[in-house]
């Protein structure tokens, strides 16, 4: 019965995990560190995150964490197109080898959820 309720939910697009887990890999446990890191060094600078491009939306609720986490008043901004990648230029080479449309599958409904 268990797994049919998974199965039925995550065809919804909701992951059920076990209260009190955090549903993330090794790579996106190291990612919350450095954005920690990276967090820490701006402690002292007032202002407001933005982040330009949210994907998915991980690095995006990972600051809105640490940013709760402060208990300060800054305000966690994200702003994308949700068009994807545009049509990529010579100057855009890179390990992760951008192509038109990249990253074009996410919704504000998905980050919202």
């Amino acid at each position: 019965m268990k797994e049919f309720i998974k199965r039925v939910f995550k065809r919804a697009g909701y992951l059920l995990v076990p209260y009190g887990t955090i549903p993330m890999n090794a790579r996106q446990m190291r990612n919350l560190l450095l954005r920690s890191y990276l967090f820490e060094s701006i402690r002292a600078v007032e202002g407001n995150i933005v982040e330009c491009g949210v994907g998915k939306g991980r690095s995006f609720l990972q600051f809105v964490f640490l940013v709760n986490e402060e208990h300060s008043r800054r305000v966690t901004w994200g702003f994308d197109s949700f068009a994807g990648f545009p049509d990529p230029h010579a100057n855009d080479a890179s390990a992760r080898n951008p192509k038109a449309g990249d990253w074009g599958e996410v919704s504000t409904q998905d980050i919202e959820r």
